[in-house]
Formats: structure tokens, C-alpha cells, sequence
């Protein structure tokens, strides 16, 4: 549900872990807001919300902010047998949000030069990922679930061969994000857009002259494997 007016929430992701934080199953609420796992072997387990569409955080059972956690340290659930154990719930709060555009830097102005399918991510000053999403076609994105604190900003994969950039106007193919500019959140209107404006990288390439040797090929042998469940 929602923690404020308890709204029933549909189709957030639910997932559920062992205790060596290894992902085992996951599913998603109905238009109840009610969700069920099926397939559990008895034993202890540890689950949280994975992913909502409303912009709200999630959370780790019971009650736990969990956007970069380690599942186990949540409260453990026992399956016991072939019982259902219930009462598995969640009060999900609104979450801040982050908005901002990403485009080509020699042509940042300009609506043709709009970058879509770049990701962008943010992260912790412990450089540990919060949440991240993808441009749509008019070069804009929006990460939203975030809570309230400091963060940092840097796109992290684009098909086109542009040099990713940590915001602002960092150059960052291995970098730490706390050389960044801080992005500050809380909920209600999104801070300032971050706009990345990445410049086009180069290529390498190895000419080929006359009697060199032609570039290295690769065969890899075929095999395969047969498996009965």
C-alpha cells in the first residue's frame, strides 16, 4: 500500500533473497495491491520492493528504506512445509525525483541533437548505486523513488560512442562520483535538470598495409549440453 492514505499500490515488483543476499524468486501486486510467491522450498528468506512505476521508495521487510541494501539484513521470513505465510506487507512513502536532459555537446542546443537511449544513474558518495533509468527520444529522463539526501549523477552507457559524463561536465569513463557536483534531494519539486551535454569520443583502429599480416581471427569451438529438469 501507500504509506499515506494507504492506497492500494498495483504492479510493484516484490523479490525475495536467502540470507547470502541471493536473489530466489519475484513477482508483482494486482490491482489489489496483493502479491504471492509460489515454489518455496521451507526455509528463511528475506524480501523487499524492487520496482514501483509511482515514485515511491522501496522497501526492505519490514519497514526498511532499501534502495541499495543488502536484503539480509531485513527481518527474516519463515516458509515452513506447504503453509502460505502472509502479513508480508508494505507501506511504501513517495520518494524525491531527479529530472534532466542529455544531448550532444557540440550541438547541445538544438532539438536534433537530443540523445535518446543513453542511461543515466545516480549514486552515494559511497559510490554505491541508487537508481538509474533511460533517455527517451527527446533526450530527457527522470529517476524518481529517490530519498531525501545528496547524490551524484553520471550517465553510464550510450550505443553512439559518446564520452560518458559525470555531472557536470566531468569527462568520467572511470571515475568516482564524489568529484561530481552534488545533486541535493527531497520530496516534492525535483531539484534543477541535470543536463549532461556529452562530447563524441574517438575510435582506434589498426590500418592493414602492404604484407602485413591480416587482422586476428577467432574460431570458437561449438559444443553442447543437454540438461533434464
Amino acid at each position: 500500500t501507500a504509506g499515506s492514505g494507504g492506497g492500494v499500490l498495483a504492479s510493484c515488483n516484490v523479490s525475495v533473497y536467502t540470507g547470502q543476499n541471493h536473489f530466489v524468486t519475484s513477482t508483482s501486486t494486482n490491482q489489489n495491491g496483493v502479491y504471492t510467491t509460489s515454489g518455496m522450498a521451507p526455509g528463511t528468506y528475506f524480501v523487499r520492493t524492487t520496482f514501483n512505476s509511482g515514485g515511491y521508495i522501496n522497501q526492505l521487510f519490514s519497514s526498511l528504506v532499501c534502495v541499495s541494501c543488502n536484503a539480509s539484513t531485513g527481518t527474516p521470513v519463515t516458509v515452513t512445509g506447504t503453509a502460505t505465510t502472509s502479513g508480508i506487507n508494505f507501506a511504501l512513502v513517495a520518494g524525491g525525483s531527479v529530472t534532466g536532459r542529455v544531448t550532444d555537446a557540440a550541438h547541445a542546443n538544438t532539438s536534433t541533437n537530443w540523445l535518446s537511449g543513453a542511461s543515466v544513474s545516480l549514486y552515494h558518495s559511497s559510490n554505491a548505486f541508487v537508481g538509474g533509468t533511460s533517455t527517451c527520444n527527446t533526450g530527457t529522463f527522470t529517476v524518481t523513488g529517490v530519498p531525501t539526501g545528496t547524490y551524484f549523477a553520471r550517465t553510464t552507457f550510450n550505443s553512439l560512442g559518446y564520452i560518458h559524463q559525470l555531472y557536470s561536465g566531468i569527462a568520467c569513463a572511470r571515475c568516482s562520483v564524489t568529484g561530481g557536483t552534488p545533486v541535493p534531494v527531497a520530496v516534492g519539486p525535483p531539484p534543477p535538470a541535470l543536463n549532461l551535454a556529452l562530447p563524441l569520443g574517438g575510435a582506434t583502429t589498426a590500418p592493414r598495409t602492404h604484407g602485413s599480416a591480416p587482422p586476428a581471427r577467432f574460431h570458437l569451438p561449438w559444443s553442447s549440453a543437454t540438461r533434464r529438469v
